[in-house]
């Protein structure tokens, strides 16, 4: 028998087993407590306030905002409402600076442009 919920912990799990730094590991249970939830605010307050809780790692940061901070854009894979909250947040933060790009499987969302 198939248990969907089952299927699910397991892929979730496999995604965690990947993720190799505490930064990775609370974003991702961020958006696991969004898909749950669907509560898009408290979602988009947990990652724009990411900045503050982060203090805990400072040095895995460190190295992520290091890496950012060296390139000159950023693509974000997926063009949907995920992908342009995303966008939202890159805006509003110290990132705000960096070119930043979409990608997407979808050709009807190709050569649309804009942004938030």
């Amino acid at each position: 028998m198939n248990y969907p919920i089952i299927e699910a912990m397991k892929k979730v799990e496999i995604v965690e087993k990947h993720l190799t730094d505490n930064v990775s590991r609370k974003i991702y249970d961020m958006y696991l407590n969004y898909l749950v939830s669907q509560d898009i605010d408290e979602f988009q307050r947990n990652i724009l306030t990411l900045d503050q809780k982060l203090t805990q790692f400072p040095s895995e940061f460190d190295t992520i905002y290091k890496s950012v901070s060296e390139v000159e854009s950023i693509v974000i894979f997926g063009a949907g409402d995920m992908g342009h909250l995303a966008l939202f947040m890159l805006k509003n933060s110290k990132y705000k600076n960096i070119e930043i790009l979409f990608c997407d499987n979808d050709s009807d969302k190709w050569h649309r442009g804009g942004g938030a």
